[in-house]
């Protein structure tokens, strides 16, 4: 069985290894906030700060779900012993916390469980959670997303936690765990038990591994998104990429939806100009468009619009004024790498 040690800077140590909260970056859960396998990349390398919890949010995620679990299974002054030993960075008997687990055979494998529950038998895996209600939430269709509230199964829980649990227990050698979610602040939560699946464990693996190649060999991974394209290459040279065949068919058919879309978001919004220019009527001279009952349907009010300069002109006719509010910060120039598709004739 893998041992756990104790340690401090997990923090730290996350630079040293893939951890759980890398698993689902790596299986394509994180591009919607700008989080993908390059940018992990960046991080392990030292060139990119990671996002970072303060001291504050970090305890607070942890422990409260951690202390409702606990005093649910074990009783409510053991739940304060846990909390009072855990404020001081110390474990409480059976229930460890600010471990860390390395794999012998993969020592890139690594995880900071926030709870190992180790009786000296049958050991457990807490990992604790806390949400919004809208984050919270489950949507129809939407399993990686929000928690579901009829289904207390590992089946409830999103895909990204579930494989970041899957991940700890690998890493751990502990074949059972358990979520402790608390949602918007009052509705407490346990999903499971979780077993640990070898086929799930499998596919981490392959993603970690692959990711852990590149850290080594320093070779980036292959760019996901275009953000990781303008960060890889911020300055484009002056050559043509080419592409046939189905390659060639697949980006024919990608620059054909974005301008259907582009012409579809321009009729929707000449659409909500129409209906603004007809309530606009309705409310006249007035501040409050309301119904009889006093529902409000529309407002109208003055707003100051922030003071614009123009640059361009204050560059040639005052070009030392110019240059002496560039060198103070008051002008800020900057340069980012744009994308524009192409229009087809013909195709849209």
């Amino acid at each position: 069985m893998t041992r756990y040690t104790k340690i401090r800077d997990f923090h730290g140590a996350r630079s040293l290894g893939i951890g759980s909260s890398d698993i689902p970056i790596l299986a394509g859960f994180g591009k919607q906030y700008g989080d993908t396998p390059y940018t992990l990349y960046l991080q392990k390398i030292g060139e990119k700060a990671g996002r970072e919890a303060g001291p504050r949010a970090e305890w607070g995620n942890r422990l409260e779900p951690l202390v409702l679990y606990i005093s649910r299974h074990f009783g409510e002054d053991v739940a304060l012993d846990y909390m009072a030993a855990a404020i001081r960075g110390k474990s409480s008997g059976p229930f460890k916390t600010l471990t860390e687990a390395r794999r012998k055979d993969k020592r890139f494998a690594l995880a900071h469980a926030d709870l190992v529950i180790d009786p000296g038998d049958a050991l457990e895996i807490v990992e604790a959670k806390t949400t919004g209600f809208f984050a919270g939430k489950r949507r129809e269709g939407e399993a990686f997303m929000g928690y579901d509230p009829d289904d207390l199964t590992e089946n409830g829980i999103p895909d990204p936690v579930y494989l970041q649990v899957q991940w700890q227990m690998y890493a751990y050698d502990i074949p059972l765990a358990h979520v402790a979610v608390l949602i918007d602040t009052g509705d407490y939560r346990e999903y499971g038990p979780i077993i640990a699946r070898p086929r799930t464990q499998e596919k981490c693996l392959a993603l970690a591994e692959r990711l852990w190649n590149c850290v080594e060999s320093r070779t980036p991974p292959k760019p996901e998104t275009w953000s990781d394209v303008s960060a890889m290459w911020p300055l484009p040279n002056e050559s043509a990429a080419m592409l046939g065949g189905e390659e060639e068919l697949k980006a024919r058919a990608i620059v054909d939806e974005y301008w259907k879309i582009g012409e579809r978001l321009k009729r929707d919004e000449e659409r909500r100009a129409e209906l603004k220019n007809a309530l606009g009527i309705y409310i006249g001279e007035n501040s409050i468009l309301t119904t009889p009952e006093g529902i409000k349907l529309a407002s109208s009010w003055v707003q100051a619009n922030p003071a614009s300069v123009d640059l361009k002109g204050l560059k040639e006719k005052e070009p030392d004024l110019y240059a002496s509010l560039l060198m103070g910060g008051y002008v800020r120039q900057s340069e980012r790498r744009e994308l524009r598709p192409a229009k087809i004739k013909g195709e849209v």
